[in-house]
Parts: structure tokens; C-alpha cells; sequence
């Protein structure tokens, strides 16, 4: 959370929280996951500004940070929290695989073939 600030004032995170999840990974994760389908979209779209684009990287970074956990219950949480939470187009799930690091990537090419990205083209 300290690496994305502007995530706790994100409508996903105060429904995340309110809802009782309380686990700070999971919580962040899931909220992360809707934060950057919505800045992708914006970078789509030419809408993005310079404060979200250095957001967006951040986001990424964070979830690249949990994913080198060698902890698999924080492995899990980046599987099912976030790569399963991210509801998108074809074009911005494309987007954002190719912003994943290396380890996030390799729970993607690992979990997400079997499970399949969740496009939102309807």
C-alpha cells in the first residue's frame, strides 16, 4: 500500500474494506487489479494523466514485489486476488501482460492458460 498511496482513496479498496476482508494483501491485491484495468483503460483511451502514469508503475511494482515472495500463501494471493480479479478487453489484458514482471508473469503463464483471462469485451 505504501507504494500506491492513491489506492486507499480507490472506490474498490473502500468496498474491499468494508466488506470485512482484512487481509491487507488480499485486500490491496483485488483493489489493485480493478486500479490498473482502469488506468490501462485510460492509457487506451490518451485520458491518462502524468501522476497516474507514475501510479500505474508503481501498482505494478507492488504487485511484482508480493509475487517474488517466496511465501506461497502470498504467491496464491497474487494468483487469486489479482490476476483472477482482472475483469478486462482483450486489449487491455494484453496491455497489462506485458507490463507484468518476471515474476508475476510467470504465476500468469503458470495459473491463467488453465483458468483463462477474464475478458470483458461485451
Amino acid at each position: 500500500m505504501a507504494m500506491v498511496p492513491e489506492l486507499r482513496n480507490y472506490p474498490r479498496y473502500a468496498e474491499l474494506v468494508s466488506s470485512g476482508m482484512v487481509d491487507e494483501a488480499s485486500v490491496a491485491c483485488s483493489a489493485l487489479a480493478h486500479y490498473v484495468v482502469a488506468l490501462e483503460n485510460r492509457v487506451a483511451d490518451g485520458t491518462i494523466m502524468p501522476a497516474e502514469v507514475t501510479s500505474l508503475s508503481a501498482a505494478y511494482r507492488a504487485v511484482e514485489i508480493l509475487a517474488e515472495n517466496k511465501d506461497p500463501r502470498i504467491n496464491n494471493i497474487v494468483t487469486t486476488e489479482f490476476l483472477e480479479s482482472i475483469n478486462a478487453s482483450e486489449r487491455t489484458w494484453k496491455m497489462i501482460i506485458a507490463r507484468l514482471g518476471p515474476n508475476t508473469r510467470a504465476q500468469y503463464d503458470k495459473y491463467m492458460p488453465r483458468l483463462g483471462p477474464y475478458y470483458d469485451d461485451g
